[in-house]
């Protein structure tokens, strides 16, 4: 039977607490990943919820006011304002949730719901203005895939 060399077993239990020192980096970062994960989706959040307390002090109905962009209402004077401002907002935020998707911060499920609310906003004719406006001012890679959507607006 071979004896093991003392350098031998020195080497093996440093390539021992080297994997065993990469498993647990790995598992950090995995971690990590999951953190920032879930401090965009509070970040998203709160950003939403800014918008609609925005609209506490005029007295205004969140849902009064989605109605009126979906056309499903006549838009009104005193929600217009609040539309134009939400609008210019939501396009900030959809060209931050498409950064994190691309650099994947978003899970996919997420990213398809964030399509589909950002098909809404772009056929959401009372605010169209907004998007033509902003266009210019977003990433490119965006405004081609939200120009992709089908338009309801056209006449």
């Amino acid at each position: 039977m071979r004896k093991i060399e003392i350098h031998d077993l020195i080497q093996l239990l440093g390539m021992v607490g080297i994997i065993g020192s990469l498993i647990f980096v790995g598992l950090e970062m995995r971690q990590s990943q999951r953190i920032a994960l879930a401090a965009q989706q509070t970040e998203r959040t709160n950003m939403f919820l800014n918008n609609v307390n925005s609209l506490a002090e005029p007295q205004l109905n969140y849902s009064t006011m989605q109605g009126q962009l979906a056309g499903q209402t006549p838009v009104t004077t005193d929600y217009e304002w609040a539309m134009v401002n939400s609008a210019h907002a939501f396009w900030w935020i959809a060209e931050n949730d498409y950064t994190q998707y691309s650099l994947g911060l978003m899970g996919e499920e997420v990213w398809q719901a964030k399509l589909h609310v950002m098909s809404l906003q772009y056929n959401g004719c009372a605010v169209r203005e907004v998007w033509e406006v902003r266009r210019n001012t977003l990433d490119a890679r965006l405004v081609e895939l939200v120009e992709r959507f089908p338009d309801e607006c056209t006449e």
